[in-house]
């Protein structure tokens, strides 16, 4: 099952009120859920988050989910999905029992965590630890990792005071660490991540709709162009042919603009 735009908004529409959720709402994560379930190529981050959604909404009004084998496959995903990030939230606490000062968590474990409120919600294998107090010199700077598996230090880098200022805090393990606010997300987004299939979409969706919700556009664009980011976030909002969901007001010449950016612009790596 490939991807739409409106199955990516509409979880993540749905998962912001899931604990008060509205009068289709329930009907809408089932609907998702059961089209993951029927399709074996659908992505395990979509059919885990879609079996969380129903999950969670049912709970929230007191209601069962209707008696149904058609869910297995998405609750199977989530409890694989879980599984892996125990280990890595594990490994993580581990690595920081004896260090102190503030510690930042990037990679889709924090962006999960900041966006979506856990720290299993979306698949994640690896993660980088930014530590500001440290004092070790040699450390890479966060900002020339995106790691895939495992865990690695790094210092905070050039963007030291913008970490530090758009963040969330989250407990892990019993102790305080960062997760990444929504601006810093959107600017650590590139372009070739805005393949609906691919579950960075999912996570700038998440982090777009929170910044829009919440009357942080403008600061999100702010973040984007202090960390010289390659695609602004309104031009990877109407890749994603969310701009217009968002709210955003996108006049005719800069979407000209953005679209011949696009076409002159070299080809991913």
């Amino acid at each position: 099952m490939q991807p739409e735009a409106t199955h990516v908004t509409t979880l993540v529409e749905l998962w912001s009120r899931k604990n008060a959720p509205q009068s289709a709402d329930l009907q809408r994560a089932l609907h998702i859920a059961r089209r993951c379930a029927d399709e074996p190529d659908s992505p395990l981050w979509l059919r885990s988050l879609s079996w969380r959604l129903v999950r969670d909404s049912h709970r929230a009004v007191g209601w069962e989910i209707p008696k149904t084998d058609r869910l297995s496959q998405c609750r199977a995903a989530a409890a694989s999905v879980s599984h892996a990030c125990s280990l890595l939230q594990e490994e993580i606490t581990s690595q920081t029992l004896n260090i102190d000062g503030p510690i930042m968590v990037l990679g889709a474990l924090g962006a999960g965590r900041s966006l979506l409120g856990r720290w299993d919600a979306i698949p994640s294998s690896g993660a980088v630890l930014v530590a500001f107090d440290r004092g070790e010199n040699d450390l890479p700077s966060a900002a020339e990792h995106n790691i895939h598996r495992g865990v690695m230090w790094a210092g905070p880098g050039p963007h030291a005071k913008l970490l530090k200022n758009h963040n969330v805090t989250a407990d892990l393990g019993g102790r305080e660490f960062l997760v990444p606010g929504p601006g810093i997300i959107m600017a650590r987004t590139r372009a070739q991540d805005t393949d609906l299939a691919n579950l960075s979409a999912l996570v700038f969706t998440a982090a777009a709709h929170q910044a829009a919700s919440k009357g942080r556009w403008a600061d999100a664009e702010a973040i984007a162009r202090i960390m010289d980011a390659a695609s602004s976030p309104a031009e990877l909002a109407i890749r994603l042919g969310i701009d217009q969901w968002l709210g955003l007001k996108v006049s005719p010449t800069k979407r000209m603009a953005m679209a011949i950016k696009r076409i002159f612009s070299p080809p991913a790596a």
